[in-house]
């Protein structure tokens, strides 16, 4: 089985190093694929562009003209847009640029191209050549318009239409209505194709039609089925959520994150749909407090971590006005499981007071998929917060399993922001020293407000993650990431029920024996490079400091070395 982003890896670096025919057999591997593979390889290199640190400038001209040749037109047009944002300075580069973007049909990105030229050099030979190739191919699209339906395009199909040409580069070009007039009619004979019909519906969603975007989507699904067209099941989902249809964009966003589970940027479409079927539910009205400062609600995950739960209501009993555990009947992958926090109830009993217990007896049919089912279950947090929150206090959303310090948190006055957390993993002690390995998004903390507008996960895995690309803005040294604590059973229950599908099949996570076997090792001292047995100290939670006796079960022998010794080194994960 040929790997999209080994793919298109092995295609970079043959262009890298200027081996143009290595570079053709990696495409040659893609053609081979099917489509939803394609998809998945537009995908990855897609990604791949996006990357601020991997593509350079100079490759991308002769990227894009390998792609053409290749026939992975949309390949080209990705690594022209990337290259537009490079202040190439080179008229000759441009001037490829806007040729290789109106073989593309891609009227729009020819227009950038010749805009640079023209601004920066007027008087170059390049510019002339450019501007005069711009005004034919303009002319070309206008003369197909004018004349309607080509004597060739009954035998070469839509596909190669060029009214689907010109409709395609009038979208690009920001003229949706004008692109719609040119596909509509191709659209309705017998021989429309997928492509038409998506530019129908883009150029529909463009012009802020999403019930009509939805319709032409499904028409292009009701030919070749959700399962090779991948692409137009996301473009459904953002139809529907636009039109105010959550439940259908889950559906849809649920379903492209189950296909491809790397895939993040449909992971934070899923997140804004799950929050919008909460927020619909919100009874009580926005509220301001004016009676003092902001008060402070954790929220967090519950799937059987009794011990951390009882860590955390000693840690932060005296800071926090309450808990909401969030807690399902069902795992993420489907199975019915008991309420665990319900009974240990006697274990919490001390900490009653202040425990919020938020239970989602069951999913809606479109959470049909695991990271679905994970975004709607930590959005139901709202539900122990509507009427008691105002719209100034502070809500942490968390996973069980990361504690946050409230001598970091206090002194955060913003909107929101991510936390960045030390590493531990199978016990609370066996933390990563020496490699910088502090989670860098777990937990994070907003006012009320922004999760009532967005919901717990869009805030978590949307905002304020952004807010930390954007500004720099998050809370460093924000607690602990205690991952994957408990015995062989707990660790093999975690890993095969949770949402990260990509884990489920990997034998030393979710074989007992295996599992069983790790631990063991790491009990006789055999440890991973960059990870130590750390003793206890001030780089622990204070309930940890003060009673380290009653977590013996969750320790491992610690290693040698003094208190200062071991803050010296624990400094470089934070």
């Amino acid at each position: 089985m040929i790997d999209a982003s080994e793919c298109v890896g092995e295609f970079m670096w043959a262009l890298e190093k200027g081996d143009f025919a290595e570079a053709d057999a990696a495409l040659a591997k893609a053609r081979r694929m099917s489509p939803a593979d394609v998809d998945q390889v537009l995908r990855a290199f897609g990604r791949y562009c996006e990357d601020p640190e991997e593509p350079s400038w100079k490759m991308m001209t002769r990227l894009a003209n390998s792609a053409l040749q290749a026939g992975f037109r949309r390949m080209a047009e990705l690594a022209l847009e990337r290259l537009t944002d490079w202040p190439v300075g080179l008229p000759q580069v441009y001037g490829e640029a806007v040729q290789l973007s109106l073989a593309c049909a891609r009227l729009d990105l020819a227009a950038v191209y010749l805009r640079k030229l023209n601004r920066d050099f007027a008087d170059h030979p390049a510019t002339a050549v450019a501007a005069a190739r711009f005004r034919e191919a303009r002319a070309v699209f206008l003369r197909v318009a004018a004349q309607g339906e080509p004597e060739d395009a009954a035998a070469s199909g839509p596909a190669s239409d060029p009214r689907a040409d010109l409709g395609e580069a009038l979208l690009r070009a920001g003229r949706p209505a004008q692109a719609l007039d040119a596909c509509r009619a191709l659209a309705d004979e017998p021989a429309g194709d997928r492509r038409v019909w998506g530019l129908v519906g883009e150029a529909y969603q463009a012009m802020g039609e999403h019930g009509m975007a939805a319709q032409a989507y499904r028409r292009v699904l009701s030919s070749d089925g959700w399962e090779t067209g991948i692409r137009w099941v996301e473009r459904l989902g953002d139809a529907h959520l636009a039109d105010g249809n959550p439940h259908v964009a889950v559906r849809c966003f649920g379903y492209c994150s189950f296909r491809n589970t790397h895939d993040i940027r449909v992971r934070r479409k899923l997140a804004r749909a799950t929050g919008r079927i909460w927020r619909s539910r919100l009874v009580a009205e926005p509220w301001e407090r004016r009676d003092g400062p902001p008060r402070y609600f954790d929220c967090f995950m519950f799937n059987g971590e009794v011990d951390l739960a009882r860590m955390r209501f000693a840690e932060l009993w005296d800071h926090v006005d309450k808990f909401v555990v969030v807690e399902a009947a069902e795992t993420f992958t489907g199975n019915k499981k008991p309420l665990m926090f319900e009974e240990n109830i006697e274990r919490f009993q001390e900490f009653r007071d202040k425990i919020i217990h938020v239970v989602v007896d069951s999913f809606p049919a479109c959470c049909e998929y695991p990271w679905a089912k994970d975004f709607y279950q930590r959005d139901a947090m709202v539900r122990g917060l509507d009427g008691l929150a105002a719209d100034n206090d502070f809500v942490v959303i968390a996973d069980a399993d990361e504690l946050w310090r409230w001598d970091v948190v206090r002194r955060f006055e913003g909107d929101v922001a991510t936390m960045r957390m030390r590493m531990a993993k199978n016990f609370l002690n066996y933390q990563s020293v020496g490699s910088g390995r502090a989670n860098r998004d777990t937990a994070a903390i907003a006012r009320f407000r922004l999760v009532r507008e967005h919901g717990a996960s869009a805030v978590r895995f949307n905002l304020a993650r952004q807010r930390r690309k954007d500004l720099g803005i998050w809370l460093d040294d924000a607690g602990w990431h205690f991952h994957a604590l408990g015995d062989e059973h707990f660790i093999q229950y975690k890993f095969s029920s949770y949402a990260h599908r990509e884990h489920h099949n990997k034998p030393d996570l979710v074989q007992i024996e295996r599992v069983r076997a790790r631990l063991d090792r790491l009990r006789a001292g055999d440890h991973e490079e960059g990870w130590a047995a750390v003793p206890p100290g001030p780089f622990f939670p204070a309930s940890v400091q003060r009673d380290a006796e009653s977590y013996d079960n969750m320790m491992l022998p610690s290693d040698e070395g003094t208190i200062s010794e071991w803050i010296r080194r624990l400094s470089v994960n934070v």
